[in-house]
């Protein structure tokens, strides 16, 4: 997995929730700064990453974990299900 991004293309789909998680975070802390705009943002980016990630990244029972600069997918649960 170390090599997902060698080149500067390469996406992390886990980098993709962490950032889903923060963005739900500062969504609340935004509005109690009476920042309602930035909270809408962070939500709305929140709720589109998410749409992005279940379409490209979700096989129906596992998530890929990232993409390499290629294009192809980091998904080391096709040899787990091989070798299971």
């Amino acid at each position: 997995m170390n090599l997902v991004g060698a080149g500067d293309q390469g996406e992390s789909v886990w980098f993709a929730f962490l950032l889903i998680a923060v963005l739900k975070r500062f969504a609340p802390l935004a509005c109690a700064r009476g920042d309602t705009a930035f909270a809408a943002r962070c939500t709305s980016e929140a709720a589109s990453l998410r749409e992005s990630v279940e379409a490209t990244s979700w096989d129906g029972a596992w998530y890929r974990r990232a993409y390499f600069d290629d294009g192809a997918p980091y998904f080391p649960q096709v040899a787990e299900r091989i070798c299971a």
